[in-house]
């Protein structure tokens, strides 16, 4: 099973912006309850698991 980490580093490379996105790990960012969460942009995404993120990722990143 590939992790959210794994997903987020294959997406940022397969769509080559892995230089102009920074990203850090946090532990729960105050949500643990809710987690695992992402933070993009100051939007709070939350319960993301791998098919979240591809919706969450095509959304942000892929916008025309």
């Amino acid at each position: 099973k590939q992790s959210n980490l794994e997903y987020i580093e294959q997406f940022l490379k397969e769509h080559g912006i892995t230089e102009e996105v920074d990203f850090a790990g946090h532990l729960c960012i105050e949500k643990c309850s809710s987690g695992p969460n992402i933070e993009i942009d100051n939007i709070m995404y939350h319960e993301v698991d791998p098919a979240k993120l591809e919706s969450i990722l095509n959304k942000v990143f892929m916008k025309a």
